[in-house]
This record gives structure tokens, sequence and C-alpha cells, in this order.
């Protein structure tokens, strides 16, 4: 009688060559879980929990504002958005409309982009597994209080079932 004990399968990928033999491959997440991660982060900004947009962030995660080509590096986005959360009053959005849902535009490695909405957007840069949201702010003042950018371009690497943000790039300048 011949026992042969079961190998453990190789690592899962988003992609992978037959050369090897025996591949894993794990199944892409769907648009749906982006949108989750847009929104999570929206509502932690209104709600100004510092928490858990931290939770949102990659340990690496980056705030880009394309406007000033910040020449000092960019911000730790953690970091960035503690600041904003101090200095201004993030709870006024609550009850407001901050973006539409079906506004939100996806886009993944493998998509053909021939004209960019927006600079930040470049479907070559992006890593496997990971997508681009660009989400069109609906409220960005309430007042005379500029709380948000016109629009709000989220980079979101894959986290085991999630995402991730990675970058956050915004044209927004703190008072």
């Amino acid at each position: 009688m011949a026992i042969d004990p079961a190998s453990a399968p190789p690592l899962a990928r988003d992609t992978a060559s037959t050369e090897g033999g025996l591949v894993t491959l794990r199944t892409p997440l769907g648009v749906d879980q982006a949108l989750a991660t847009v929104g999570a982060f929206f509502r932690g900004v209104v709600l100004e929990d510092n928490d858990s947009l931290e939770v949102l962030f990659t340990r690496d995660a980056l705030a880009l504002n394309i406007s000033t080509g910040n020449p000092g590096g960019s911000p730790s986005a953690t970091l960035f958005w503690t600041q904003r959360l101090r200095r201004l009053d993030y709870t006024k959005l609550a009850g407001e409309i901050v973006y539409r849902e079906p506004e939100v535009e996806i886009y993944r490695a493998d998509d053909a982009i021939d004209a960019s909405p927006h600079p930040a957007i470049r479907a070559e840069a992006l890593g496997e597994g990971d997508v681009v949201a660009r989400v069109p702010i609906a409220t960005a003042r309430v007042g005379s209080d500029r709380l948000l950018g016109d629009e709000v371009v989220l980079w979101l690497r894959r986290e085991g079932n999630r995402y991730r943000i990675y970058r956050i790039v915004e044209d927004f300048q703190l008072p």
C-alpha cells in the first residue's frame, strides 16, 4: 500500500503561467468590493472616525495633490486625514449627498483607456489586482467651508478579500 501525503497547493495569485504545472488562481474581487471601500472611506470622513479610516489605508498609503506638484514629497494618507479631521468639521456633511455611487468610475489594469478622465488615472501603472476609483464629489463645500475637492481618486490594492487604499489623489489644500 503506497501512501502519498497530500501536499499543500501553491499560493493563490491573480495570474499565473501554466509552465509550473499546478497553479492556484484567486477569484477577482468584484466592483462591489471597490464600492464598499469607497463607501467606508466617506463614512469614516463624515463621522470623523480616524480609526475606521486608518484600517482602510495600507501602511504606505499616500495623499497626493497633483495641482501643487508637492515638491516636498507626499504625506502619509493617515497623517494627512488626521490633520484634516482636526482642522475642518466634516460632520457638516452628515445628511448631505457626498457622492453618488452610480457616478463612481472603476478602472482595472487591463482596461483600455483612450482618454483618461483624470491625470491620476493610468491603468498601465496599476499592479495585479489593483483598481482605481474616480469619485465625483456632489457636495464639496457646506456654506463657505470647502471640505473636499471636486473629485477624489482612490487607488485600491487587494488585500485578501477586500480592497485597501494606497493612494488618494485630490485637488485640495488645507486652509
